[in-house]
């Protein structure tokens, strides 16, 4: 295009988006009809190009009703493909494109369809009443038009937002509306899904047996996808099962997600996760860190942030158990970046702070940093109002009142029971190297302490790298991965940011860890057969 005329390649131009809209289409049809994982391929491999579609409407100066409807075609089908967008990550350019198409006189169905997609999108991001405004905007024009299946799309998001707010009840009632509005357009798909959302939603108000009648319409109209279930109805009827503590019905539905020969790439972590938590749950401690490690690796290959961050807030529970709080730590840090809602857990993140920060007042009594803010879970507040105020005893009997909340009360109260008071503070064995959790010092054997306080992308560094030896010893931390923990947000060319990694990495080997940190043919790692063990009060 670089030699062409303007009018060639305003016409080349064209052709591309053309196509690509053509295309975008066809891979939501796909996804639509259950096949979901070649969808979510399909989008991927060519991602760039439904990027640069956007971004150009988004940047030009004029914008008319075609190209806007081209743009607008592409923006809705990608973003309909479950797993193919990251919805958080991709915000920035779904919100300025829909901002700049809203006013174009294009398909006012297709403005509507896109103001759904930027709800679903903010509501990831934790912007709920950014959501609920373009949900409200989106439904008049979905009834003006007739278009029953935006109106499914929106209201069903509308059910996931009253849910969020701890509006339960109404919740309930417009994922039942969905489903109905599905069912009259055709979507078998949809209507199981909405139908799952509302039996989840009764679970967590405590109507088990409303929960167990939706589920039992829910999970038969699933079976129609080719994958098998979707997901969504997975999740809801495996959070029921374990709530009633239902273990045929839990292994039977896992037997059957297991039986389809397609399935959601990320489906088999989640498989290996609620075994994980079932085990866990009847006292095989050990038995459930075993899955939970194997679904975190299936979790990590099918790029599944939401799932692995659950994995590691209830291998915490796990760890918290067995008495290993420093690895426990770790694991819950490893989880706080997660804000969204995930198969169990009800807010993650949410969860991750306020353990983190209750077992960090059991472990440090005269250690007190600043409370996490906490905006949902009831459970999360007042388990933090009971480590302020140093009432450890209480932290078996924190009510719970959502469902989503309870499992996770139930398994860190049992951990805490088996605890007699605070853990004893004992110097660390003489042969064991000393770690700050946060990077910020470390401590040889027979070495004084050495402090990091003003190298903080040394530290940062040191601070992943510590993470990953207790959560996965031997498992190494990647070049990239040591790059953005150092320089966070920065954009660095290759070989720049592999040189700063090196320079940083000598550096903390010149200061004493010569013999600890080895270099890997995939990265960096903390030597595995060194003793470590880690702490947070400052430096003696």
């Amino acid at each position: 295009l670089k030699t062409a005329t303007p009018s060639d390649r305003d016409g080349g131009l064209e052709r591309h988006a053309a196509y690509y809209a053509d295309l975008a289409e066809a891979v939501r049809r796909r996804s639509s009809q259950g096949d979901a994982e070649a969808a979510r391929r399909a989008v991927e491999e060519d991602r760039d190009n439904f990027v640069a579609i956007l971004e150009r409407i988004v940047s030009s100066p004029v914008l008319g009703a075609a190209a806007a409807k081209r743009a607008l075609r592409v923006l809705v089908s990608v973003y309909a493909v479950p797993g193919a967008m990251p919805q958080a990550a991709f915000l920035s350019i779904v919100d300025a494109a829909v901002d700049r198409t809203k006013d174009s006189g294009a398909d006012p169905s297709l403005v509507a369809q896109a103001l759904v997609v930027r709800a679903r999108a903010r509501r990831a991001n934790g912007d709920d009443k950014g959501a609920t405004r373009d949900l409200l905007r989106a439904l008049p024009v979905a009834t003006s038009v007739r278009r029953r299946d935006i109106e499914a799309d929106a209201t069903a998001e509308l059910a996931h937002l009253l849910a969020n707010g701890g509006q339960l009840e109404a919740a309930v009632d417009h994922a039942r509306r969905a489903s109905l509005a599905y069912r009259e357009t055709g979507d078998r798909i949809g209507e199981a899904v909405a139908a799952a959302n509302a039996g989840d939603f009764e679970r967590r108000r405590g109507r088990i047996d409303d929960a167990r009648a939706a589920l039992e319409r829910a999970l038969p109209l699933g079976t129609t996808a080719p994958g098998g279930n979707p997901p969504e109805v997975l999740a809801a009827a495996l959070r029921l099962f374990l709530e009633t503590r239902d273990d045929k019905a839990l292994y039977g539905t896992i037997a059957q997600a297991r039986a389809k020969p397609v399935a959601p790439v990320h489906q088999e972590a989640a498989l290996l996760f609620v075994e994980g938590v079932a085990l866990q749950d009847h006292g095989e401690t050990t038995a459930a860190r075993e899955r939970y490690a194997a679904a975190d690796e299936h979790a990590r290959r099918a790029g599944a942030p939401l799932i692995e961050g659950e994995i590691a807030l209830f291998d915490a529970l796990a760890a918290l158990e067995l008495g290993s709080w420093g690895n426990a730590l770790a694991r819950l840090r490893s989880a706080t970046d997660i804000d969204a809602r995930g198969w169990i857990a009800g807010d993650i993140a949410e969860l991750a702070r306020a353990l983190a920060f209750a077992v960090d007042a059991v472990k440090n009594p005269a250690w007190r940093g600043p409370a996490p803010l906490i905006r949902r879970s009831r459970y999360a507040r007042e388990l933090i109002g009971a480590a302020e105020a140093a009432a450890f005893d209480h932290y078996g009997t924190m009510p719970a009142d959502d469902a989503d909340d309870r499992i996770v009360a139930r398994l860190f109260a049992r951990a805490m029971a088996r605890e007699s008071g605070a853990p004893a503070r004992t110097d660390a064995a003489p042969d064991a190297a000393t770690f700050d959790l946060d990077g910020r010092w470390f401590r040889l054997p027979a070495e004084p302490t050495v402090t990091l306080e003003k190298r903080r992308p040394i530290a940062s560094m040191l601070k992943l790298l510590v993470a990953e030896r207790l959560a996965r010893p031997g498992s190494s931390v990647s070049v990239e991965q040591l790059l953005a923990a150092g320089w966070p947000g920065e954009r660095v060319l290759p070989d720049a940011g592999a040189h700063r990694v090196r320079v940083a990495l000598s550096t903390l080997r010149k200061l004493g860890l010569k013999s600890v940190l080895v270099t890997t043919p995939t990265g960096y790692v903390l030597d595995p057969s060194q003793k470590v063990v880690t702490a947070n009060e400052a430096p003696a």
